[in-house]
């Protein structure tokens, strides 16, 4: 078991590795105080996004006894490499790095059993709680939005089960996404032209059964869902 974040972190780039799969960004976690509070933080923690685990809106996935559950996010595409942001957020220079926002849906799981006491190093080094991403399409004039008032629903067979707002994300996604620049740069991994950055959960984690309907809505904007298939029935001949 890893004893702080850097070991953690030394043991999730090893675990990213064993899974096979091709990373093409990173996710952000713990960006609002209660859930940085319940993990001991004092900021994010961050993990990989897998190419092969982004779904298209209205896809159908399974759910099993390692998925914790569902979040609305909002997503960005970088346009440049990026450099490591200091001092007072420039708005404007960093939305000229990225080249698209879009709604998502991040999927959570745990891949380490449920009776080991849920720390920060534990959720650092099991990968995140990355999972499954729904990307929705880009969203028109992104760059005039103001995010933090964005309004976010989590619904489940459209009904509204949890709401929250870009502002639950550090303040603002953005701030979100330079943060992360910054650490990642601090760790000699800057983020890259082209990668994916899922900026943290608007409304936290939404349990999920099978045969549901998620979907995340983003007032004014859109609205982007999947499909939990349902459960399996084993019919047993006479």
């Amino acid at each position: 078991m890893p004893i702080d974040l850097q070991s953690a972190y030394r043991i999730q780039e090893a675990a990213a590795v064993m899974t096979g799969l091709t990373i093409c960004g990173t996710k952000i976690g713990a960006t609002n105080a209660k859930s940085q509070a319940s993990l001991g933080l004092t900021g994010p923690i961050f993990g990989p996004v897998f190419c092969e685990r982004v779904w298209e809106p209205d896809s159908t996935l399974s759910v099993n006894s390692t998925m914790l559950g569902a979040e609305c996010e909002f997503g960005f595409v970088l346009a440049e490499d990026f450099p490591s942001f200091t001092g007072a957020l420039d708005r404007t220079a960093l939305i000229g790095l990225i080249s698209d926002c879009f709604p998502a849906i991040e999927i959570a799981a745990r891949r380490i059993p449920l009776s080991v006491p849920m720390t920060a190093p534990l959720v650092v080094a099991d990968l995140c709680f990355a999972s499954d991403i729904i990307r929705g399409a880009s969203i028109s004039h992104w760059q005039e939005l103001d995010f933090p008032s964005i309004r976010v629903t989590a619904l489940i067979d459209g009904n509204p089960v949890a709401q929250g707002s870009g502002a639950d994300v550090l303040g603002d996604p953005l701030i979100a996404l330079a943060w992360l620049a910054g650490e990642r740069a601090a760790a000699g991994l800057p983020l890259r032209a082209g990668e994916i950055v899922m900026t943290g959960s608007c409304t936290g984690i939404t349990s999920l059964e099978p045969g549901v309907r998620f979907d995340a809505g983003f007032s004014g904007h859109s609205q982007i869902g999947f499909n939990v298939r349902p459960k399996c029935v084993e019919i047993q001949q006479s």
